[in-house]
């Protein structure tokens, strides 16, 4: 009772019948967890401290032998979100919006053969970007704010390049060719291709 009335509880599913949950779901704790803590003001997360889990306070085995061994990994990437000073997220084709993600985490999807359609990205310091997108080509975007939205939504277009300038770098995830290598935004290096027809498919950014 003492910790039901100073805490919010929160049910993760699992992959029945093991006690694993799905990346998907892992990633959507992690954002849930710093989101509480953020509009809660708890500072920083510390394991077993203000982090808890149930088997602290009852005799039984949840949250799972998986979600235990992720406790340091999930309190390093809520405190790494609540820190960060840049967010972004994508819109996906046939999946719209993604939610949005923080300092490497993966914003768009791998292996589903799915286009990233448009990108927004969240910053206190400066950032230009260009974009190449499907039957438009190059686009120049100049100096972008959260509200700009580089590429387009509703009309089913590949973003297929991004040159980008800020103080972060960047990586992309490319069709049939994978991962680019991580890139300093520079302005100038451009990640993703021109002319072959592949889209871009998901996309991470950590600050410099």
């Amino acid at each position: 009772w003492d910790s039901n009335v100073r805490s919010a509880s929160i049910e993760t599913a699992n992959l029945q019948p093991s006690s694993e949950v799905s990346d998907e779901a892992l990633n959507s704790l992690i954002n849930l967890v710093a989101d509480i803590a953020n509009r809660n003001h708890m500072g920083a997360l510390v394991k077993g401290v203000n982090l808890t889990w149930h088997k602290m306070y009852a005799d039984t085995s949840c949250p799972g032998d998986y979600l235990l061994s992720k406790m340091d990994y999930i309190v390093e990437q809520a405190n790494k979100i609540n820190t960060s000073k840049i967010k972004y997220r994508s819109h996906i084709e046939n999946e719209g919006w993604q939610e949005w993600k923080h300092d490497g985490q993966t914003s768009g999807t791998t292996g589903k053969g799915l286009r990233l359609e448009a990108i927004q990205i969240d910053y206190d310091k400066e950032i230009t970007a260009k974009a190449h997108i499907e039957n438009i080509g190059w686009v120049d975007y100049g100096i972008i704010n959260k509200d700009t939205v580089i590429g387009t939504t509703g009309q089913g277009l590949r973003l297929e390049c991004l040159c980008l300038k800020g103080n972060f770098k960047y990586r992309v995830h490319i069709e049939n060719a994978g991962w680019s290598t991580w890139t300093e935004a520079d302005g100038i290096c451009t990640l993703g291709s021109v002319g072959q027809g592949l889209r871009i498919e998901a996309i991470e950014i950590v600050e410099l």
